[in-house]
């Protein structure tokens, strides 16, 4: 009988066995026995395994076969291979092959691959799926096809078999995918980078690319701002409502331009305010409750809904449930806007008050109240998922116990879960929906002001860092931009005073010239993308030029679109992705006379 020599494989306990030596008569004998017991992980009963049967006899080029490739798959969780020297098949062509599992029960498939001295398929075949039986031997045949009489199986992905029968075996770090598969999509199993899709592996799981994109500064406030609102309107501008500047509340409202990459004033609010939330929904900023400093030192909570659209604010006669100050509220997936926790001035008692109400429905009377929140908290932040699902995480609970916690809505069914907790503890921080689909949680403290940012796993069973801010802020105003953005303004450090500084995560295109006539022909460059990624420009839900980025995540060379000829006068969106962070920058683009 040969000898057998085992070299473990990469992957969970794979091995690869080579017969060092082989006889040259009709009938041969491949066996694996207790030569590869290092391998396994106990010693099998006695009789047990799988005898097979591999008949070559129908192979045209039987006798230059020179390798015989053994795929497993099924209840044992590694693929067996064995290559087998300079063999000339004769006579009858049968080989026979004792197979000993590193399991006793469940069912195995196999499959069988001949190739000839230049590594081309020369036949192949499979037999199983069979049940092992403990203690016994089970029998399978297999009969080489002649691999040069099916086009489709002339040259075989060698993987093909593992990579396709919904079960994770051979390399495979998920079902079906990683290792020698194809890598794993985000959420997915995997062991190093390569495994995945996205080329990102964090803690054995794929996730989307970071760093980059990273956080970027962009143009600094006129003045320092700390506990303000922040909402985006489709306009592509970004609004900072009120907040404090140190001493005072004020009703100030800064306007943030994509184009320009600066704030000019806005519209100021109906009355001075801080800590309070604001919501956007159909090119409307709802600004909810809050505290207004009528003096010095002397503060008011508020109910009072007030709503700017057509560039000016009106209180709606709807109110909140009651006055209420470092709340937090969304819009749902339903369309009404949540709101949920907080506290009432000057009472250190937090919430477990949620309510909902329709906006579009300016009824008089207060907003519905919803099933209360599991757990009371103020500071929290708040964002909706991409599924709908109302998540608020973190903040204090009144006894100055900072928060890990997150607890989840589902609005369809009126009811709160329990998400993953956060990775740190934290309060005063902000929260909002990125572009990439990921829920972000950004800044806030805990014994101090945090510069770490986190963002819920695409398949929401964990939290994972991602590039930490530049400044560490609390009481930081948090929105996603029109150009899917996450922007983080303002706020303050551990350093008493408000900030100026403004940051945003996520990639940024530009288009050279800014605006074009129909038929001519426009750059698109980019930067924050993910590093050495495909990047795709889309328009109007098509692909219309691809690209790559550099190890700065910068796109390189631009992109060039040709603006198409039938495109009449006004404003259109380009829309530029890459493979890794998945994480879309939006563009306005004007198409002039």
């Amino acid at each position: 009988m040969p000898a057998v020599q085992c070299t473990p494989r990469a992957g969970p306990a794979a091995l690869s066995c080579k017969l060092a030596t082989v006889t040259r008569s009709a009938r041969f004998a491949l066996t694996l026995l207790a030569a590869c017991a290092s391998c396994k992980h106990a010693e099998p009963p006695a009789g047990f395994g799988v005898n097979l049967t591999i008949d070559a006899s129908a192979l045209a080029a039987r006798r230059s076969v020179h390798t015989l490739v053994l795929l497993v798959s099924g209840a044992e969780a590694y693929t067996t291979t064995l290559v087998v020297d300079e063999i000339t098949v004769r006579g009858d062509g049968i080989v026979r092959a004792r197979y000993v599992p590193g399991v006793d029960s469940g069912a195995l498939s196999f499959s069988v691959v001949a190739k000839d001295a230049g590594d081309s398929v020369v036949g192949l075949g499979s037999g199983g799926p069979v049940d092992l039986v403990p203690g016994k031997a089970v029998a399978v045949d297999i009969r080489l096809q002649d691999g040069g009489d099916n086009p489709d199986l002339a040259t075989p992905d060698l993987t093909s078999t593992l990579c396709s029968n919904g079960l994770t075996d051979g390399d495979e770090t998920d079902v079906d995918c990683g290792g020698s598969c194809t890598p794993c999509e985000p959420s997915r199993a995997c062991k190093m980078d390569e495994d995945c899709a996205t080329q990102t592996c964090l803690v054995g799981r794929c996730e989307l690319a970071s760093g980059p994109p990273s956080w970027v500064s962009l143009d600094n406030l006129p003045s320092g701002r700390t506990f303000a609102a922040a909402a985006s309107l489709d306009n592509g501008k970004v609004y900072l409502l009120g907040g404090s500047d140190g001493t005072d509340a004020v009703a100030a409202v800064l306007v943030y331009s994509l184009e320009t990459n600066g704030w000019t004033a806005g519209t100021p609010l109906p009355s001075a305010r801080f800590r309070f939330p604001a919501v956007a929904q159909d090119n409307t900023i709802y600004a909810l409750g809050g505290l207004d400093q009528t003096a010095p030192s002397t503060y008011a909570p508020l109910d009072e809904i007030a709503a700017f659209t057509g560039g000016a604010w009106n209180a709606l006669s709807r109110k909140l449930t009651s006055k209420r100050n470092d709340h937090v509220a969304v819009l749902g997936g339903d369309g009404r806007i949540y709101v949920a926790g907080g506290r009432t001035h000057p009472a250190t008692t937090a919430l477990a008050t949620f309510e909902s109400f329709d906006a579009k429905v300016d009824a008089v009377g207060t907003a519905t109240a919803e099933a209360s929140l599991p757990s009371a908290r103020f500071f929290a932040g708040a964002a909706t998922d991409a599924s709908g699902r109302i998540l608020v995480a973190g903040g204090n609970d009144g006894t100055a116990t900072v928060l890990r916690r997150v607890d989840a809505y589902y609005p369809n069914t009126k009811t709160w879960t329990t998400a993953p907790d956060l990775l740190e503890a934290r309060d005063r921080h902000g929260a909002a929906l990125g572009g990439d689909g990921r829920v972000y949680v950004v800044g806030g403290a805990g014994a101090s002001a945090l510069k770490s940012v986190e963002a819920l796993s695409t398949d929401g069973a964990r939290w994972v860092s991602v590039p930490a801010l530049g400044t560490a802020r609390f009481g930081v105003a948090v929105t996603r931009g029109w150009d899917n953005r996450v922007y983080a303004i303002g706020g303050s450090t551990d350093v008493p005073g408000p900030l100026t500084t403004v940051e945003a995560y996520g990639p940024r295109i530009i288009a050279g010239p800014s605006s074009a006539q129909a038929g001519k022909q426009v750059a698109i460059s980019g930067q924050n993308f993910a590093a050495k990624a495909k990047v795709s420009l889309s328009f109007a839900g098509s692909v219309v030029a691809t690209g790559s980025t550099n190890t700065a995540g910068a796109i390189m060379p631009s992109l060039s679109w040709q603006v198409p000829p039938s495109l009449t006068v006004g404003t259109y969106e380009l829309t530029v992705v890459d493979d890794r962070a998945r994480y879309p920058a939006r563009l306005h683009f004007e198409v002039v006379p």
